[in-house]
């Protein structure tokens, strides 16, 4: 591999990292399409190189969250077993599922979260002010769990969470992380934050914890099918470390609202770059 081309996959797993880390994601969403479009390595490839950078990149921010005690640990856990048996159904059905149906249907997901995550209004989060989103999901106490989380800073969080919701949306993120190559952050930090009403900070925390089992077991299965360039994903993953203790660091200086929008728009980019994929030549 020539010298140009280390640092360029470096340099690269730099940016992925830092965006992954400040948003809650794997980084997947703009990895994937990174190496198929930019790279030229096929889509099989890129979709398993993708999420075993993934295992870095969320590690490497997750450990910066936990250590400021913002993720919920016990929430996370609670997700994590829907989250690896999402992710290796989907790994291995990958081959199976026509790709332009699932980026159409990625898309449409995508584009609509976006838009309600870009409008929705900054929710009561300060202890003993329920939003209006949690009243919504856990109006009946069964099977719910009431979380409070306490922020460096003192700042106190309470919401309710839906097990049952919980299990059926970590399943449906470890799907989507073993079909597309993506962390499942895209989908777990909206459904925390707009339907159970976590605020932002800690949905982005608690999703990053999640997506490194999620990730783990999607790339190992992907790692049997042949579908991991091991000398490629090594060089973006030493960026993806950097880049994620980077970008952990930073989020908790940015303020929740704009922290909201910006994920808000790079997931309405990520809907319209799927669409725009399908008529690619």
């Amino acid at each position: 591999m020539a010298d140009l081309m280390i640092i360029l996959y470096a340099l690269a797993g730099i940016g992925v990292g830092f965006i992954a880390a400040l948003l809650g994601l794997g980084g997947g969403f703009i990895m994937v399409p990174l190496l198929n479009l930019v790279f030229g390595i096929p889509i099989r490839q890129s979709i398993g190189t993708s999420l075993f950078t993934i295992v870095f990149t969320s590690s490497s921010s997750s450990v910066e969250y936990v250590r400021k005690r913002v993720t919920d640990l016990k929430l996370g856990a609670m997700m994590i077993p829907f989250t690896i048996t999402g992710a290796v159904i989907g790994a291995n059905v990958s081959v199976l599922i026509p790709e332009d149906i699932l980026k159409a249907i990625f898309g449409v997901v995508l584009f609509i979260a976006s838009v309600r995550m870009f409008l929705k209004k900054n929710n009561k989060d300060k202890l003993g002010l329920q939003s209006d989103t949690e009243e919504d999901v856990s109006g009946s106490k069964f099977l719910c769990v009431s979380r409070i989380c306490t922020e460096p800073d003192g700042t106190q969080f309470e919401y309710t969470v839906s097990i049952p919701l919980i299990a059926l949306f970590g399943f449906c993120a470890g799907l989507v992380s073993g079909l597309l190559g993506v962390g499942g952050g895209i989908i777990q930090v909206p459904v925390l934050n707009l339907i159970f009403g976590i605020p932002i900070h800690i949905a982005i925390a608690t999703s990053l914890f999640i997506i490194i089992f999620t990730s783990s077991f999607g790339m190992t299965t992907h790692l049997l099918l042949g579908n991991v360039i091991l000398s490629i994903g090594v060089l973006l993953a030493i960026g993806t470390v950097i880049g994620g203790q980077i970008g952990a660091r930073a989020a908790q200086k940015i303020e929740r609202r704009k922290l909201r929008k910006i994920f808000a728009i790079l997931m309405a980019f990520a809907g319209i770059r799927m669409f725009i994929s399908l008529f690619a030549i």
